[in-house]
């Protein structure tokens, strides 16, 4: 390991070991740093936006032109500026001029800035790349207008215009760039000196699958479609799912429908118009009978036909009838089913444990659900069905306890507006802001919200972070 990425590990572990507690984004004015609890500053309040770190060592922090990974310390990490940084997982996504790269943690590049696309798919980025093919521009094939190349595949009657990058083609130094004068008509096409310009694929797409520490694996196509599971990856090919494995052997041939990700060791696929689900060794667990399924929750899965849905268990024993319009996974032990129009609450044992009298009803989380009203106002029950704080909100979809808080929403003079509340029902934070997203956004101590704008997109000079205690944190 050289010095400066011996540096760049000491940096990230002084950071973890001072900062146990998460860096809080803070605002002040329309710049961004970060603060600790007591809102003492110890990052520069520079940048136009940046990420939280939660539990990483390192996160984005971007100007208005560009990127960099900063440590805890507020340490940059990368050598250089990018015009795009995503976290996922533990790595980053990066862009520069159209071309999409891969850093780790520490702001080390995984994988190059060449793509012109990359996936991470359960442990694997699918890359695919452009390769050119090998010209050399001189005189007599090559000119250029306005940072666009043009090559010449016929002296008289015509001329293609191309991109290509600087670095992969050859010009003769001696050559002195032509100016010509181009037009555009209503379509997008290209003329010049009345010749038509046409886009030749001069490069062919090469495919590269690495592994997380960007290690070659093979050379397989980006799958047009997946789904996430547990172990193997599904993936569709020719219009054919089936199932690979991490070192892309194909353990399930590609002979399925649709299939989605193992769960508890089974799959959900579906074949000759039928679901079923089968499990890692191909064989058929539960047979292809079903219009539609719901994985497995513990040893319980929802099935249905004509319409209807039914609970059954893992011995493939029917637990319901066939009774409910809709249904949900279970969370808490209950689920919330639909019947005759109404949502209620069902048990593991089928039995109906809250009657069907809401419009809407939602996911049990800290033992309290969001339900809703036949005239749509909304509040909080427990698990036996009494309420626990008012209905008196708007529906929400993001309105699940976390962290003993959740998000209500208020409607003002055709507006919503989003705050929180604890678990008394009492106001952390009014509601008189925007959200930021379509969840509740309170998550490890920290959520966020944004000041009323006429912008429809987020905007950071609006944006403000407040914690469980309902402190906020901008100036």
């Amino acid at each position: 390991m050289n010095f400066k990425n011996l540096f760049k590990v000491f940096f990230l572990l002084f950071s973890l070991s001072v900062f146990a507690q998460e860096p809080i984004p803070f605002r002040k004015d329309s710049l961004w740093g970060f603060c600790n609890a007591k809102k003492e500053i110890f990052i520069q309040c520079k940048y136009n936006r940046v990420n939280r770190f939660f539990d990483y060592p390192s996160t984005v922090a971007c100007y208005s032109d560009s990127c960099e990974i900063i440590s805890r310390a507020g340490v940059v990490l990368n050598d250089k500026k990018y015009e795009y940084l995503k976290r996922y997982k533990d790595f980053y996504y990066v862009k520069n001029q159209d071309k999409w790269g891969v850093l780790n943690i520490e702001g080390e590049i995984i994988l190059p800035i060449q793509y012109e696309k990359i996936n991470y798919i359960q442990g694997l980025f699918f890359a695919s790349k452009k390769e050119y093919d090998s010209i050399v521009f001189n005189d007599t094939n090559y000119l250029m207008e306005n940072d666009r190349l043009y090559y010449k595949i016929d002296a008289d009657t015509h001329v293609v215009y191309f991109d290509i990058p600087i670095d992969s083609m050859s010009v003769d130094p001696e050559f002195d760039d032509v100016s010509w004068a181009y037009t555009e008509d209503s379509l997008g096409n290209t003329f010049i000196d009345g010749l038509y310009l046409y886009k030749p694929d001069l490069f062919e797409i090469k495919h590269e699958v690495y592994n997380k520490v960007g290690n070659y694996i093979g050379g397989i196509e980006v799958p047009s479609d997946w789904s996430l599971g547990q172990e193997l990856i599904a993936i569709k090919h020719n219009g054919k799912w089936g199932f690979i494995d991490s070192s892309l052997k194909t353990i399930i041939p590609f002979k399925y429908e649709i299939a989605k990700g193992f769960c508890n060791g089974l799959a959900r696929v579906k074949f000759d118009g039928k679901w079923g689900f089968v499990n890692m060794q191909d064989s058929v667990i539960v047979p292809f009978e079903f219009d539609e399924l719901y994985n497995f929750t513990g040893d319980y899965f929802w099935g249905k036909k004509n319409r209807k849905w039914a609970l059954f268990n893992s011995d493939l024993k029917q637990i319901t009838d066939y009774d409910f319009s809709r249904v949900s996974y279970f969370e808490e032990g209950l689920a919330y089913v639909r019947k005759n129009s109404k949502w209620g609450y069902v048990d593991h044992k089928g039995d109906v444990v809250i009657d069907f009298q809401y419009e809407m009803a939602f996911e049990f989380s800290e033992n309290l659900a969001h339900v809703c009203s036949s005239d749509s106002t909304c509040g909080y029950i427990n698990k036996k069905g009494k309420v626990k704080i008012p209905l008196v909100y708007e529906k929400n979809y993001g309105g699940e306890f976390n962290e003993g808080l959740a998000e209500i929403r208020v409607k003002k003079e055709g507006e919503y507006y989003y705050g929180f509340i604890n678990k008394k029902g009492k106001s952390l934070i009014l509601p008189e802001y925007k959200t930021c997203s379509d969840y509740n956004g309170f998550y490890k101590g920290l959520g966020m919200l944004e000041f009323p704008n006429d912008n429809y997109n987020i905007n950071y000079k609006k944006l403000f972070y407040f914690d469980s205690k309902g402190n906020i944190f901008y100036e």
